[in-house]
């Protein structure tokens, strides 16, 4: 694994800019979506984090190699969030998470969004492991990580994973590029939901 914190990449027609080069705006623009009630709802510290202390914890991502964010752009429009949370370098593993900005929920980017992170975590990070935690609740996540090849992860390898309502899940690196170009249609997405 191999993480350039200072380089834009490029993936898919998305750009992953990373939270240590953002600036001011983009750092403010950042706190209010991670604060919103429809996405904070979901995550594993649901309370509203005060502007001070978001800006200090983006000033020590610079020094830490054990978590990374990214605001993810397309069309110089910003869509989403990813990040790589409890980096194991040496074992090529991380925990993955996301979201989707609240003015482009039910945009129907979200195949095309998270598909295209686990490319960027696989491909261009250099990840042989995914972990990642959904929230018994947010059933499009779930299912969507599901139809993409996230298992349930019965050995629960991280902190997140034993907060309950969260469901641990896992994908491994050769299991989704083996079938990789298949996944981003959105027309078998629809016909995998209409299944479940």
């Amino acid at each position: 694994m191999q993480i350039d914190k200072k380089k834009e990449y490029n993936v898919n027609g998305y750009v992953y800019k990373n939270f240590t080069q953002l600036n001011r705006e983009e750092i403010i623009q950042v706190w209010n979506w991670r604060n919103s009630p429809e996405i904070r709802r979901y995550f594993y510290n649901t309370d509203e984090i005060p502007l001070q202390s978001h800006f200090k914890f983006i000033y020590t991502l610079g020094r830490r190699n054990d978590v990374c964010y990214w605001l993810v752009i397309e069309n110089d429009n910003p869509i989403g969030v990813m990040d790589l949370t409890d980096i194991k370098i040496h074992e090529e593993r991380a925990e993955m998470g996301y979201y989707i900005i609240p003015d482009m929920l039910e945009n129907g980017i979200g195949l095309n969004f998270v598909y295209t992170n686990l490319i960027f975590a696989f491909e261009k990070i250099g990840c042989k492991t995914i972990l990642g935690g959904v929230h018994k609740d947010n059933r499009n996540a779930r299912l969507l990580d599901e139809y993409l090849g996230f298992t349930l992860n019965e050995n629960k390898e991280s902190m997140g994973y034993n907060i309950s309502p969260f469901m641990p899940l896992k994908i491994e690196r050769d299991d989704f590029l083996k079938y990789s170009t298949k996944k981003n249609d959105i027309i078998a997405f629809v016909n995998y939901l209409k299944k479940e």
